[in-house]
């Protein structure tokens, strides 16, 4: 598996619901984006957290952060969206995709972040620059802008969105693209 792809696989393992490996994946994704010489670490309360926390409180407060707040939960269409068909037309259009590329659905909605990322991971390059401008960076713009300052999933949101603005090419989010992307609206 490329890097970028592995990376991508990571965060959505970690957006996703914990599980027993959690804590592995976590220190496997500072390795991953851990930049030469830098000496600050971007996950350094998430790390804290879970080293400090059992399974069961990081799942707990999982769970608080981001399926029972609206605010900040982790479907991609519901912070564009909201309650408009629009949503129903993205989720719809996600499944295709999820479908088109082989990509397994879990219990999680088509919009979901896990599989937005699972996505971006197999689409041709500029077609993941699109789906980033288009849809993941106002989503996770709009997540950060929720979040209590005391969460240490922040960092973690945090360093998906600078992942995410260092290995994609900002573009023009209305441009159109022949693949199957989602379009809604």
């Amino acid at each position: 598996m490329e890097p970028r792809t592995n990376i991508l696989h990571i965060f959505a393992d970690l957006l996703s619901y914990p599980t027993g490996d959690y804590k592995s994946r976590a220190e496997e994704l500072v390795r991953e984006t851990r930049v030469p010489g830098e000496k600050r670490d971007p996950l350094k309360s998430f790390r804290e957290f879970l080293s400090e926390t059992e399974l069961g409180g990081v799942e707990e407060l999982f769970t608080r952060t981001f399926d029972m707040n609206k605010n900040t939960c982790l479907e991609i269409g519901w912070h564009l969206y909201g309650e408009d068909y629009k949503r129903g037309e993205f989720l719809v259009r996600m499944r295709q995709a999820l479908a088109e590329f082989d990509i397994p659905e879990s219990v999680e909605l088509p919009d979901h972040i896990s599989h937005c990322l699972k996505l971006i991971a197999v689409l041709d390059p500029e077609d993941a620059n699109i789906f980033v401008a288009r849809f993941l960076r106002p989503a996770l713009d709009v997540i950060l802008g929720n979040f209590e300052d005391a969460s240490p999933f922040k960092s973690l949101v945090v360093t998906l969105r600078d992942y995410l603005n260092d290995e994609y090419d900002p573009v023009d989010n209305t441009l159109e693209s022949n693949a199957a992307l989602p379009q809604a609206g």
